[in-house]
């Protein structure tokens, strides 16, 4: 077909279209001819779109060697199918809204579920590639988490010898500056809870005494007399301020001699040490003799804010790849969802899965024949519709012979005739494992030589589809015929077992059993049950 042919046909209908309209504009009606010829060029569009369509199909039908390129596939397809659709439903929509018919003899394109099941096909290949894309990100950002963990560690591991050395540096510097005091230097380590106690209730006396003096002093300053008074509150403070800063430095005494391990202790004591520096700001003191010692802290709160931010990064590390595992392990458990899984089996990416009664739909646009997790590329048909069933490897042969009977009783009551007598009774074993139900027994006289009459076979024929259908509403390859002898056990040697595949009711092979003569048991051809004794 030439390239330009389609907008011939296209302008064709878009004419005989406006025809249509006009006349339903008019009332009047449009001749069959022009319908007609409206439908024939429609439907020589859609044969044109459906060359173009299969040349593009051609290359996107069989499965593709690896994950990455059967999305790949997979998403050119269903777009290439989608577009088909969609130009096959503007212009069968287009005929139907000014026709009120439908084009007739248009060939199938793709059925809804097969679209749906290459959708979904889909869907678990990108949620398997984008899921392990997302795992190799993970594991990738981890490592390096990881690493810098250790990194910070070595650190950490190194600042835990530094501060030993700064617990030392801390107390040997307060000792040396404190040494120049006398009141100090004869305090014995091992007392000073006791001298700190004593020390702090002075404190608390004197700044009692130079509260009262300072209120005593004021008010008699208020009603006029002299400032001589004054000096006794100058007195007062400088007891206080003594006494006050006395309890600081003891108080500072007390926390170097005890010498901490852990990082968070070793900082706490240095931010306790730092309030009381701030505290002792605020009385007067004659002669600073901790400046040595502020200096040390000072150079050492430099050193232990490194090893803050250092243990701060290892909190930090820690802490993103704890979630960066807990993120690893959800995705693992994405990709082992039943629906990737399978997909794996057929890439030899996991052992060969097999889920109990996992229902293999084979398609129409690529069928997969699994034989020793190999790919075999069919022949394909854009249009048509397989539909695969899985076949027992061998025959059961006695449930042929009783759908046989169950066929040739059926038709012998069409007919009103009387049915050959039969001297079994079948129990059969239900699903539920309930009571065994006994097949209804058919017992009629055999009679004498007798022939089915011409009308009859006829009539066998013409009910023949109907009586399929009922044999099928039986639903006998839900149950376990067992045939039994006078003592109740099974002697019936023609029961073949088979496979565990489900035999498919619909699908069993058409038995058209004709009904013979009284001398049915001795023939060759007899597909009834054996004779058995009386």
């Amino acid at each position: 077909m030439e390239g330009n042919s389609i907008k011939t046909f296209q302008n064709l209908c878009k004419i005989f279209e406006m025809r249509i309209k006009l006349d339903n504009a008019k009332g009047e009606g449009t001749s069959e001819e022009v319908v007609d010829n409206y439908e024939k060029y429609a439907q020589k569009i859609d044969a044109y779109y459906n060359e173009e369509f299969q040349k593009e199909l051609k290359d996107l039908i069989s499965p593709k060697e690896t994950l990455e390129k059967e999305r790949e596939r997979l998403e050119k397809l269903i777009n290439l199918l989608e577009d088909r659709l969609e130009k096959r439903s503007s212009l069968a929509g287009d005929f139907h809204r000014t026709t009120g018919k439908y084009i007739k003899n248009l060939q199938l394109i793709v059925s809804e579920s097969e679209l749906n099941n290459k959708k979904e096909r889909l869907k678990y290949i990108t949620k398997y590639l984008d899921t392990t894309k997302e795992i190799e990100d993970i594991k990738e950002n981890k490592e390096n988490l990881v690493e810098k963990l250790n990194e910070e560690e070595k650190k950490r591991d190194e600042y835990l010898e530094k501060n030993k050395i700064l617990e030392d540096e801390l107390y040997s510097s307060f000792v040396t500056s404190v040494s120049s005091d006398e009141y100090y230097s004869s305090i014995e380590e091992e007392n000073i809870i006791d001298i700190l106690s004593e020390v702090s209730k002075k404190a608390k006396d004197t700044k009692e005494t130079l509260d009262i003096t300072k209120e005593s002093v004021n008010s008699l300053l208020s009603s006029g007399m002299d400032d001589e008074y004054e000096s006794y509150i100058e007195e007062a403070s400088k007891s206080y301020s003594l006494w006050k800063d006395r309890e600081i430095i003891l108080k500072i005494y007390k926390l170097v001699i005890n010498f901490e391990d852990e990082f968070k202790d070793i900082l706490e004591k240095r931010d306790v040490i730092n309030n009381l520096f701030e505290e002792r700001k605020s009385i007067n003191v004659e002669s600073d003799i901790l400046l040595p010692f502020e200096s040390v802290m000072l150079e050492q709160g430099k050193i232990l804010n490194n090893e803050k931010e250092i243990l701060d990064n290892i909190a930090n590390y820690t802490s993103r790849i704890d979630f960066k595992e807990e993120r690893l392990k959800e995705l693992e458990e994405i990709t082992k969802e039943p629906e990737i899984l399978a997909i794996l089996s057929e890439y030899n990416l996991v052992d060969k899965y097999d889920e109990k009664e996992t229902d293999v739909s084979i398609n129409s646009l690529d069928i997969l024949e699994k034989n020793e997790d190999k790919i075999v590329n069919r022949e394909y048909n854009p249009y048509e519709i397989v539909a695969i069933n899985d076949y027992p490897p061998t025959l059961n042969v006695g449930l042929a012979k009783l759908k046989g009977a169950s066929v040739r009783d059926k038709v012998n009551k069409k007919l009103n005739t009387e049915t050959m007598s039969s001297d079994y009774n079948f129990d059969l074993i239900t699903d539920n494992n309930n009571d065994l139900s006994e097949l209804n027994t058919i017992s009629e006289e055999k009679e004498e030589n007798r022939e089915l009459p011409v009308e009859g076979a006829n009539s066998f024929e013409n009910n023949n589809e109907e009586i399929n259908s009922e044999v099928a509403d039986n639903n006998l390859d839900e149950l376990i015929p067992r045939l039994d002898n006078n003592n109740g056990e099974n002697s019936n040697s023609f029961w073949i077992p088979v496979s565990d595949s489900k035999i498919e009711t619909s699908d069993f092979p058409n038995i058209n059993i004709p009904v013979i003569n009284d001398n049915l048991n001795n023939s060759e051809d007899n597909l009834g049950f054996p004779e058995t004794s009386n």
